[in-house]
């Protein structure tokens, strides 16, 4: 419960929070880790929850399913797909309560490489700017 919360409180609902409420938290192919505080990573990130999935085609999908559908509301976003697959994106979400919202997909299925079958969330809320998430990430712009 105490994980949802941000979600709760952001106002404007997201579709990345249908598979970042934790039903997937203790599967074994994915990794789910959140953290909350003042400051992490050196930023004023108030909120931080990523969720990686490996071989589940079915996770997988779902996952790639709720970042697409937030993709059009983004009020800033940087994208770069292969076909009409996203394999990566970068989005700043409408601020909520002078909360910036932030999301960051990868979906390694699209790879050059094709080796790695995984996809990655991550989602942040907190005080900071576009430019200092994408210093983080090492994103264009």
């Amino acid at each position: 419960m105490a994980f949802c919360m941000p979600f709760a409180l952001s106002g404007q609902k997201l579709h990345v929070d249908k598979v970042l409420d934790g039903r997937y938290r203790k599967h074994p192919q994915t990794t789910d880790v959140v953290y909350s505080g003042i400051h992490l990573f050196d930023l004023p990130i108030a909120y931080y929850h990523s969720l990686t999935v490996f071989d589940d085609a079915q996770m997988m999908d779902a996952v790639a399913d709720a970042v697409a559908s937030d993709e059009p509301q983004a009020a800033e976003k940087e994208v770069t797909r292969v076909g009409k697959h996203i394999f990566f994106c970068f989005l700043r979400m409408k601020p909520v309560d002078d909360e910036s919202r932030f999301i960051i997909f990868k979906d390694m299925r699209y790879a050059p490489s094709g080796k790695k079958r995984q996809v990655t969330l991550i989602y942040m809320e907190g005080e900071c700017s576009s430019a200092q998430i994408r210093k983080m990430f090492r994103t264009s712009k």
